[in-house]
């Protein structure tokens, strides 16, 4: 992710991933494993059905490393063209 962003933009990056990271993680992770228990009416249901969202971060990830390549080699003239001090 570091390696994706202009370096003046490397901090708010990591603070929007950390941020989105929490949130999904600490607060709907849970709250939807809850609901989901209630709906289905056992836990261990539940939390085995919530492993769905690793196979579609698995999926999204395959779909980035297509542009991966493409990204990372054209980080300078992204930086440049955005006025990028020192490049």
């Amino acid at each position: 992710m570091q390696d994706l962003v202009l370096p003046r933009m490397r901090a708010v990056a990591s603070a929007f991933y950390l941020l989105i990271v929490t949130f999904i993680g600490f607060a709907l992770g849970p709250y939807s494993i809850g609901e989901l228990s209630d709906a289905l009416g056992d836990l261990g249901l539940a939390m085995r059905l919530s492993l769905v969202v690793n196979a579609a971060s698995a999926l999204f990830l395959w779909r980035a490393l297509y542009t991966l390549a493409r990204d990372e080699a054209t980080l300078l003239a992204r930086a440049r063209a955005a006025g990028e001090p020192g490049l």
